[in-house]
């Protein structure tokens, strides 16, 4: 309670902690002040050193709900990681995008160089637990592959291959939030029974 699960590694100033506030399942999730500064965030990242395999591929599984969203415009990440990938580092993000409406978004920034991404239909639903999953492959001929499902059904739309992948070999990732432009209110997000394997886990284990 109070602390940063052990094994992991905080980044950012936002507040993020152990919490019996909100729970998926069990007694406890994690806790972030949300805030409303830009490039603001609040993470726990685990290091390339123990990533093993996972950082050429894996597949990962939380459960997360959002409390108090603002009312401007935001774009937000809940997990990165980054790695080198045709000389640039790249930075890979599943989030969201919105005013008001917030929807679900793949997103990777080129460091140096700009950004891609793509949308999809799909909603954030406030204040409501939802199963989020994905998988990030790095092995895919062409820059990769990456799958992303909601409530244990995929998202078509955030199916990208190729050069609209282009995901690395991590050197580090990690889950929260982050906020890339300023906005108008603070949020709390919860995050709980975070997994990552080399195999789908699926929402109900």
């Amino acid at each position: 309670m109070g602390a940063i699960p052990t094994g992991w590694t905080k980044e950012g100033a936002w507040g993020v902690a152990v919490a019996a506030t909100e729970k998926a399942r069990g007694a406890h999730s994690l806790q972030i002040q949300v805030g409303a500064d830009n490039n603001g965030r609040g993470f726990i990242n685990k290091t390339k050193a123990q990533l093993g395999d996972l950082a050429i591929k894996h597949f990962g599984r939380i459960f997360f709900k959002l409390q108090k969203p603002p009312t401007k415009f935001v774009h937000w990440d809940f997990f990165h990681g980054g790695g080198p990938l045709g000389g640039v580092n790249n930075d890979v993000r599943w989030g969201f995008t919105g005013t008001g409406t917030f929807f679900y978004l793949y997103n990777v920034q080129h460091s140096p160089g700009g950004e891609l991404g793509n949308n999809a239909p799909d909603k954030l639903v406030i204040d409501t637990w939802t199963c989020a999953e994905w998988s990030l492959d790095s092995t895919v001929a062409g820059g990769g592959e990456s799958q992303f499902w909601l409530n244990g059904t995929e998202v078509p739309s955030l199916h990208r291959t190729g050069a609209k992948a282009v995901i690395p070999v991590f050197n580090q990732f990690g889950i929260g939030w982050e906020l890339f432009n300023a906005t108008d209110s603070t949020s709390i997000a919860y995050i709980d029974e975070v997994v990552f394997d080399g195999a789908r886990i699926g929402c109900n284990n």
